[in-house]
C-alpha cells in the first residue's frame, strides 16, 4: 500500500456530483423541453439532450430540487411500453 490517498474513498456521493457537473450546461435545455411537453420522461429527456441516463436523472432531481418540475413519483405505464415506466 503507498502513502498515497485513495481518491475514491475521499468523497462518498461524488459520482452523483459528476454526473450533475456533466449535465449542468443541460439544465436550461432540459427545463425548456419539460416545459414545452417534448420530454415528457426521463426517457425522452435522455435522448433529446444526448445524455447518459445517469446524467439525465441528475439534471431532472436538481430542476426537481430548484422547484422547477415535479417529478411523477407514480408514472403511468404508456400502452404497448415494456419495463418499468419512465418518471
Amino acid at each position: 500500500m503507498s502513502g498515497k490517498a485513495d481518491p475514491r474513498a475521499a468523497g462518498e456521493g461524488t459520482t452523483s456530483r459528476t454526473r450533475l457537473d456533466r449535465g449542468r450546461g443541460a439544465l436550461g435545455p432540459a427545463l425548456e423541453l419539460v416545459h414545452t411537453g417534448r420530454a415528457p420522461t426521463r426517457a425522452v429527456l435522455t435522448a433529446e439532450l444526448g445524455v447518459t441516463r445517469a446524467t439525465a436523472g441528475a439534471v431532472a432531481a436538481e430542476l426537481e430540487a430548484l422547484g422547477l418540475i415535479r417529478v411523477d413519483a407514480r408514472p403511468g405505464a404508456a400502452g404497448g411500453s415494456q419495463g418499468r415506466p419512465s418518471h
